[in-house]
């Protein structure tokens, strides 16, 4: 059987742009549905490029910089 990370740890939930600027976004997120301890750290991709990385026990967002906002 294969196993893929993706179905050991769930996703994030309602992922919302927050704010969209020149060169830079804001989102935000709700933790997904896990018992406690179980998400270390969020990580934002986009296009498949690792953008930040963000402890889960900070915060549910992140200004993601370097990006062409109208794509």
């Amino acid at each position: 059987a294969v196993v893929f990370f993706s179905d050991l740890v769930p996703a994030p939930k309602q992922l919302t742009l927050e704010r969209q600027l020149n060169k830079s976004v804001l989102i935000g997120w709700n933790p997904p549905d896990a018992p406690p301890g179980t998400i270390d750290s969020y990580h934002v991709y986009v296009d498949g490029v690792l953008k930040t990385t963000i402890k889960a026990t900070e915060r549910t967002r992140a200004l993601v910089e370097g990006v062409d906002s109208t794509r």
